[in-house]
């Protein structure tokens, strides 16, 4: 898996990133890659002249396979074995990398052994991981939404989870909106819960306790309680899928601070 901060600056080991990648690719057996992945990676590395039998490219190249396997949905990423009880049955494996959060099932048939992505979170998205002292892993989105996860592996997840938070939210230049603040007042920035806003250089000539930040296209200060360190829109996103979780089953609601607005 990677981190947040990866640069990849090692030629050794982007050579050995790129070999991996291309053996799966030409390959039948890698379960992480779908039909999909396999078939544009297979045209970019035939375009290119890269075979089994002939790996040699240029550095640019190299990058450039590892860029894009990266975006693929469960190829890096470290695989937990979970059970998501009645509730989110589908579920078999908690996927986790540097970009979020994955719900997997492994689709095995005649033919056909592969990982499935339900769904996918990004790390904005989790509010709170809370372990019971049952040992189930509780993954709280920052919807309430409230995902049961049974897994003896539950602390390492929850510490790996907080360890990418942590790496992503430094330096960030990001804050997400912990409740609604609505004003009339131009000089000040209006947002919704959970609205990403961008911070900007004027944050020295504030008052304490308040920040400056950009949200579609409008800008003005803010009370710094509303919101939280973010990682920026890029990993908030969450990902749109056909084969995704159905709505109606994960319905364990957490109850919801009072926000006050203004």
């Amino acid at each position: 898996v990677f981190a947040p901060s990866d640069n990849l600056d090692n030629p050794t080991l982007v050579h050995l990133i790129y070999c991996q990648t291309v053996h799966d690719t030409l390959g039948n057996s890698c379960i992480r890659i779908n039909k999909e992945e396999r078939r544009k990676m297979r045209e970019f590395l035939d375009y290119n002249g890269i075979k089994i039998n002939h790996l040699s490219t240029t550095t640019a190249i190299k990058k450039k396979v590892i860029e894009m396997s990266r975006k693929w949905s469960c190829y890096f990423c470290r695989l937990f074995p979970v059970s998501g009880g009645r509730r989110i049955s589908q579920v078999e494996y908690l996927g986790l990398s540097d970009k979020g959060v994955r719900l997997i099932r492994r689709v095995k048939s005649p033919g056909t052994d592969q990982l499935v992505l339900l769904d996918a979170f990004s790390f904005n998205e989790i509010q709170e991981i809370k372990i019971t002292s049952h040992g189930t892993l509780q993954i709280i989105l920052s919807n309430q939404t409230v995902l049961p996860l049974y897994t003896f592996r539950a602390q390492q997840i929850k510490e790996m989870i907080e360890a990418y938070v942590i790496d992503l939210e430094k330096d960030s230049q990001y804050v997400r909106a912990i409740a609604d603040y609505i004003t009339k007042e131009s000089t000040l920035l209006s947002f919704r819960k959970g609205d990403i806003i961008k911070l900007t250089a004027k944050q020295e000539n504030l008052e304490n306790g308040w920040m400056y930040g950009m949200l579609d296209g409008k800008i003005g200060s803010f009370p710094a309680e509303y919101v939280t360190t973010a990682t920026g829109p890029d990993a908030y996103r969450h990902t749109k899928m056909s084969n995704r979780l159905p709505d109606n089953v994960l319905i364990v609601k957490h109850p919801q601070p009072q926000g006050t607005q203004q």
